[in-house]
């Protein structure tokens, strides 16, 4: 049976061990189907997990440009990731084979400075979204624009489509359902602008939501000083944090960062609204972060890079783990991975590289560091054995591939329902359908023959239901 620990465990990281290449752009994917995450970074050097979290082996991209991002997905859907990256043939699609050949393809005509992969349009296929500027003049009349290719199933892309523009400099996209439709709506942070009349563009986040066909005909601006107080906002994580089924946001800048919560639909609470704020301390250097359960308590916790001890510039870029308490979170002065001067970071990720169910640290910069979690099991002392609510835990590993464990905990005896759909609704698995007592119960599901994607998991049992999303990525 799982058990869920009633408080935090422990954090501890093993000191980190650094690898050649590194860039603006990192992703940990399972590159040669083995079923550990591999890293792959902007440099053009893929490194192979060989299971332990060590990294031995390595195949190597000869014409990335290492100040852009790197994407990594199947577009092809033959279960093998191919990359998407800025190379010297311009923008390049690079389909693999899982042995560290990739057929490429050029697409000199597109030009993003930031993008990343989603399924626009819903055809089962992932489709590359990016930000660029349209126009700019000595009057700082600055007008920034997003734009997709859709992907025609084979791994080609078409020609690019407008999606939507803005008054101000684009910085970063992200995407996320953030109104629980089904489809992946383009979320971008911005820096003002000074407008013709002299006005301000958005400085802040905006979300374009999405139609379910690839149209976004509406979008809500939240600007930085009054929905996160948070000026000059420079990355961008979302995930569920108060466990309520809706994706909700964190931004990271100048001053700090903040989390804000999804009210329903796709909307978020401001500053006004205090029970939906959630403030916390940022970097002293210009870092990114991210997020994931690192204690084990089934909330999402944030790791938050750029620190220096003692808050000196010259002093070595750390990370603050800060533990979300039902999301709240704390203001621990905790610090882990120790660095060394002048290390920069520019792209960085949470992954379980060993499979040992603990969150890993790796991020990309003047090279590749990995930083390992390890022994953060708890005692018998630790563990709730009387669940008084129902509650369905988020799925890990998730992404996963091809199987994932889903926990849920139940308080009566009684009929408990637990199936999978797809994002259309239609019927996946059952994975459980009888009588169970109470405690915490865990099942796993197997998605070999499923292709990679979006799925929901639906709990219900007497008066209660809950849904989440899980991520397959082959």
């Amino acid at each position: 049976m799982f058990l869920i620990p009633s408080l935090p465990k422990q954090l501890n990281f093993s000191d980190p061990v650094a690898y050649e290449g590194g860039g603006f752009g990192m992703q940990c994917i399972d590159m040669n189907n083995d079923g550990y995450p591999d890293i792959v970074t902007s440099s053009g050097i893929i490194w192979i997990n060989d299971g332990n979290g060590e990294f031995p082996n390595y195949w190597y991209l000869n014409d990335t440009d290492g100040f852009y991002p790197i994407i990594v997905d199947d577009f092809n859907r033959d279960d093998y990731m191919d990359v998407y990256y800025y190379g010297a043939g311009g923008l390049t699609l690079g389909l693999g084979n899982g042995l560290g050949n990739f057929n490429k393809s050029y697409y000199p005509q597109q030009w993003f400075y930031d993008y990343i992969s989603a399924d626009i349009n819903s055809d089962g296929y992932p489709d590359i979204i990016g930000i660029s500027m349209l126009f700019e003049n000595p009057n700082y009349d600055t007008t920034s624009y997003f734009a997709f290719v859709i992907n025609d199933g084979s791994g080609h892309l078409n020609d690019t489509t407008l999606g939507g523009y803005l008054t101000g400099y684009f910085q970063k996209i992200a995407h996320s359902d953030v109104d629980n439709d089904g489809d992946s709506d383009i979320l971008i942070i911005s820096h003002p602008a000074v407008t013709p009349n002299g006005a301000f563009g958005l400085d802040g986040l905006a979300v374009f939501m999405n139609n379910g066909e690839g149209n976004f005909t509406e979008c809500e601006q939240y600007p930085a000083n009054i929905y996160f107080s948070v000026y000059f906002p420079k990355f961008i994580y979302s995930s569920d944090f108060n466990n309520d089924s809706f994706t909700d946001i964190a931004v990271l800048g100048d001053m700090g960062g903040a989390v804000t919560l999804n009210i329903g639909n796709g909307y978020f609470g401001s500053d006004a609204d205090t029970a939906n704020i959630r403030e916390f301390w940022g970097a002293e250097n210009y870092a990114p972060f991210t997020g994931g359960d690192f204690n084990g308590d089934n909330w999402i916790d944030l790791a938050v890079s750029g620190y220096g001890i003692p808050f000196e510039p010259q002093s070595p870029r750390e990370y603050i783990i800060k533990e979300n308490y039902h999301s709240y979170f704390n203001s621990s002065n905790s610090y882990y991975d120790t660095l060394g001067n002048e290390i920069l970071i520019f792209a960085d990720a949470a992954v379980d590289l060993n499979n040992d169910g603990c969150l890993d640290l790796i991020h990309s910069g003047t090279g590749v560091y990995i930083t390992l979690s390890t022994d953060i099991t708890p005692s018998v002392d630790d563990y709730l054995d009387l669940p008084r609510e129902f509650i369905l835990y988020q799925n890990y590993p998730n992404p996963f591939n091809p199987i994932t464990t889903i926990n849920y905990q139940v308080p009566v005896n009684g009929l408990v329902l637990l199936k999978v759909y797809d994002l259309l609704g239609r019927e996946i698995a059952i994975l459980v359908n009888e009588v169970q007592s109470t405690g915490i119960h865990t099942v796993n599901f197997d998605a070999s023959n499923l292709p990679s994607g979006v799925y929901i998991y639906s709990l219900r049992s007497n008066d209660f239901m809950q849904n989440k999303k899980m991520t397959l990525l082959k």
